[in-house]
């Protein structure tokens, strides 16, 4: 894995066994600070087994959500990357639980183009991540067209106990691209995790599956400043296996989504 160095950060392209990108030294680092202290404000996570669509999610009051809390929403139950989209959501009491489930939480923080005065220290980030320039980056170097999508910003920050069942994301996030973020000194071992699957007979379903359907291949190395960044194929399983060694995992998760995306309206154009 040979890195390449350009004017503005080095980066390694990897094709085995999906095509992704490493990103190393990706921001300033005194700018990533300011940054990080935004994960403050991130509340601790809730989980539900259901997938809820980020645009019901945007009209959660996440700072008063407890555990045990009961919420009447649209949300897709059985869910899988196929049917994950607001067409597919049906009304459902779901109830909120602290302990982690193999999927991100409800209460998550997103930055859209309604809270961005909020956040204004990710403005700069933001612009230039929807630059001309940085398309036309991650077109050439993930092979995809993202001229008509938008993109989504989401700070997470997963405590002790969490994982993420393997998946591959919906079929609405175009690419992904998950900016680590280590200044607490968080085990290596924290960065996402690559599979490939055992059986052509897996469970579709993303919550009836187990690890035992997926051989780990590799794990990203939870690097701060680093970033893992990838297409939607058909091979890009990944996920975060339980049992692993950090406290306070920070990342900020950025998504190029298409226009079936539930809040595709409030995610940020690209500059044309």
């Amino acid at each position: 894995m040979n890195s390449i160095e350009n004017k503005n950060f080095k980066y390694s392209k990897i094709n085995d066994p999906f095509n992704y990108v490493v990103i190393e030294n990706f921001l300033d680092l005194d700018y990533l600070k300011i940054v990080d202290n935004y994960f403050d404000k991130v509340p601790d996570t809730l989980y539900v087994q259901e997938s809820v669509p980020q645009s019901v999610m945007n009209k959660l009051d996440i700072y008063n959500l407890k555990e045990n809390d009961q919420l009447e929403v649209n949300c897709v139950s059985d869910f899988s990357p196929e049917n994950k989209s607001i067409d597919n959501a049906k009304v459902k009491k779901i109830k909120l639980k602290n302990n982690p489930n193999g999927q991100q939480g409800i209460n998550r923080l997103f930055v859209d183009v309604n809270n961005i005065h909020l956040f204004p220290e990710i403005l700069p980030l933001k612009n230039k991540l929807v630059s001309k320039s940085f398309s036309q980056f991650l077109s050439k170097k993930l092979n995809y067209d993202i001229s008509k999508t938008r993109l989504k910003i989401e700070l997470l920050r997963n405590r002790r106990g969490h994982f993420l069942l393997p998946h591959q994301d919906c079929i609405e996030k175009v690419v992904s691209f998950l900016i680590y973020i280590n200044f607490n000194n968080q085990s290596l071992d924290a960065g996402t995790d690559i599979y490939s699957i055992k059986s052509k007979e897996y469970r579709k379903e993303t919550m009836k599956r187990n690890f035992d359907d997926f051989d780990k291949l590799k794990t990203i190395p939870f690097i701060n400043n680093s970033c893992f960044v990838f297409g939607q194929t058909k091979d890009s399983w990944h996920g975060l296996d339980p049992g692993k060694d950090f406290s306070e995992r920070r990342v900020i998760q950025l998504n190029w989504v298409n226009e079936e995306f539930s809040s595709y309206p409030d995610c940020f154009p690209l500059e044309v």
